[in-house]
């Protein structure tokens, strides 16, 4: 069996790219239904014109919709090497996204898969309680991980009026209906210390998930979707 340079055998490969081609072209049929309402998108702009490496987390269960909400921003998307990762990924290629793999256990490597491609891409984008939960359950090493690196974070939130949900995933994956009204909102800029350690990280987590989820409620409030605690 033939293997590409990540382990991942290239008959799986070629499987996730028809898999990605397949749900990109579904999702890009149902999005041009949407009505859309979209807030803050503007800024992006003005801090990659100052140089800001900038970092957009969102929760994981509402990604699907960013794809094509999202697309004019030449984003690069933070996934895994795993055959959902080159899913994601081709699904990035769709749209005009370029991905990182990060190798499913990172150790050292993934810090020089990071830091090798940096530098060719101002704005990036990943779930902040990806790949795997808890659901809404920020992981401490995102934070680190911007911090060395020197990202400025953007938290990101979008709801829809009508979508289907999945009762059995980790994530309570969200995918918005035809014709649907739906919104996304970009909060503020959060610019963490240099240097973030674990134990100085919690209230910035806490800051954060704050964060998102005012991004989420105003986005259901652009749609006069009544706010749901439970996601």
């Amino acid at each position: 069996m033939a293997f590409d340079e990540s382990g991942i055998p290239f008959a799986k490969n070629r499987t996730a790219c028809l898999t990605g081609n397949l749900f990109a072209g579904l999702l890009q049929a149902w999005a041009a239904s949407w009505q859309k309402h979209i807030q803050g998108l503007e800024g992006i702009d003005a801090m990659i014109e100052r140089g800001e490496r900038t970092l957009i987390l969102f929760w994981h269960g509402k990604y699907l919709p960013l794809f094509p909400l999202m697309k004019q921003k030449k984003a690069c998307v933070l996934t895994n090497s795993s055959f959902r990762g080159r899913v994601i990924g081709q699904v990035c290629r769709r749209f005009g996204y370029h991905s990182v793999h990060l190798p499913e256990k990172p150790e050292k490597r993934y810090l020089f898969t990071l830091r090798r491609a940096l530098a060719d891409h101002p704005l990036w984008g990943t779930a902040a309680d990806g790949p795997t939960g808890p659901w809404h359950h920020i992981k401490p090493s995102t934070l680190e991980l911007a911090s060395r690196f020197n990202f400025t974070l953007l938290p990101l939130g979008v709801a829809a009026n009508h979508c289907w949900q999945s009762k059995s995933r980790w994530d309570r994956m969200e995918m918005p209906w035809p014709f649907s009204r739906i919104a996304l909102v970009i909060g503020q800029p959060l610019r963490l210390p240099e240097n973030l350690d674990p134990v100085s990280s919690p209230p910035w987590v806490e800051h954060l998930r704050e964060s998102l989820d005012r991004c989420h409620e105003e986005a259901e409030r652009l749609i006069g979707k009544k706010h749901d605690k439970k996601g």
